[in-house]
């Protein structure tokens, strides 16, 4: 029987956010939720989860806010006083053109972190529940990443590694979305897609479960329930009995007096207090999200 999960992402983030992701599980439909180890509001996170119903994934950072790892200031990560501070894309391209022996230093840091942010999590996770692991902006799906993460799935027990392989339709999509949204969006699904072909092989010698498809990069920003409903109906005549589907979400919005923590990323600043997060909250909240969330579920 498939599963289907719907998730958010960046708790513990702030308590803005917070408060929307504890609102959505606690009034609308949602099984999982991401928390950011080293998010300005983890303990508060922690607090809500436990009182939850909700799984916990761990959001590994390499994006914002300061590494957890003592080693890890002045890596090629990080700032001398240890902020991250380098997008997706830059560590995409260092990782990719670096010498060997630059490779393996940078895989030493890497998983110095990585080990240090889900060692922190898993230290609060309830009994029994198992150890799931995603990453801020799909950070671990960069190769070097993606094997340094790999390398700590035995050691750690991790038993869930997010995979955002997502099935898209160019022509039908750029019908729906005829603006700069929808090219942007569609490169990334491209990319990741490419990228999650090289983590299913690699994930073949290791004992551990991964979505078969993923919702939630091609409408970022916009996971109103049609889009949903088309994303869905794109896959579904290709699932299998075991496979799980991952829908993504970012229903958690920043209040106004959490600006300041984004001051040296302008780009999060206008990121995480866009009115879109507000009404993805909406969304999940909505009779008729919680009604076809359970049509397909008996479906499945």
């Amino acid at each position: 029987m498939s599963q289907i999960y719907i998730h958010a992402d960046d708790f513990g983030l702030t308590p803005g956010i917070n408060a929307s992701i504890y609102k959505a599980w606690k009034e609308g439909v949602l099984h999982s939720a991401s928390i950011i180890p080293n998010g300005y509001a983890f303990e508060e996170a922690v607090n809500l989860y436990h009182q939850a119903s909700f799984e916990l994934q761990v959001h590994l950072n390499f994006i914002e806010g300061y590494a957890l790892h003592s080693q890890s200031a002045g890596t090629f990560f990080c700032t001398a006083d240890g902020r991250f501070n380098r997008s997706f894309f830059n560590l995409y391209m260092a990782t990719s053109h670096a010498s060997k022996k630059e490779r393996l230093t940078m895989k030493h840091n890497i998983k110095n972190e990585m080990m240090t942010q889900i060692m922190k999590v898993k230290n609060i996770l309830k009994p029994g529940a198992r150890l799931r692991v995603d990453s801020h902006q799909h950070i671990h799906m960069i190769p070097l990443f993606f094997e340094s993460l790999s390398e700590l799935i035995e050691e750690l027990t991790i038993d869930y590694i997010r995979i955002p392989r997502e099935k898209i339709s160019a022509i039908n999509t750029f019908k729906r979305y005829p603006h700069i949204s929808a090219i942007s969006n569609t490169a990334k699904v491209i990319l990741l897609n490419n990228l999650s072909v090289k983590a299913f092989r690699l994930l073949k010698n290791y004992s551990v479960k991964f979505p078969t498809w993923f919702i939630g990069v091609l409408h970022t920003g916009n996971m109103k329930l049609s889009n949903i409903k088309y994303s869905f109906e794109l896959i579904k005549t290709e699932l299998t009995p075991h496979d799980a589907i991952e829908i993504l979400l970012h229903p958690g919005q920043a209040l106004p007096e959490e600006e300041h923590y984004w001051d040296a990323y302008p780009a999060l600043k206008k990121y995480y207090r866009h009115c879109n997060r507000q009404k993805e909250l909406q969304e999940i909240l909505r009779q008729e999200f919680s009604i076809w969330v359970q049509q397909i579920t008996k479906q499945l």
